[in-house]
């Protein structure tokens, strides 16, 4: 198992909105894990998790997702190793690595790093 791409998305304010890679091409049927580290200066993540790495999907760029895989949210301030791991559908030529908060939390920023994607061509 080889990466396939390995980079830094980006330091990041919280909000809702996702932040994302560009496309990346993939194989239909392959099985895709993407890896990274996070890190947070909000201590109230321990009562509310939030902040996660996503996997999306698509057919032709600029177009709706056909699949998305979450991993875990974050739950500590301290580096945390964030994976998850998806199997691109049958009409899939694309894939983008995204990184997303939701609860909206009070305040403390984000850094992703180390963001790795592996492939298995089947």
């Amino acid at each position: 198992r080889l990466p396939l791409s390995r980079f830094t998305l980006s330091h990041l304010l919280f909000y809702s909105s996702p932040v994302y890679s560009p496309y990346i091409e993939v194989t239909p049927n392959a099985t895709y894990t993407v890896t990274g580290w996070v890190k947070t200066t909000d201590e109230s993540l321990e009562k509310a998790p939030d902040g996660f790495l996503r996997l999306d999907f698509y057919a032709e760029e600029n177009s709706d997702s056909l699949a998305t895989y979450l991993t875990p949210r974050a739950t500590k301030t301290d580096w945390q190793k964030l994976t998850t791991t998806g199997v691109a559908p049958q009409n899939a030529k694309f894939l983008k690595i995204g990184f997303q908060t939701i609860a909206g939390a009070e305040s403390g920023e984000f850094w992703i790093d180390e963001v790795v994607l592996f492939g298995v061509i089947p």
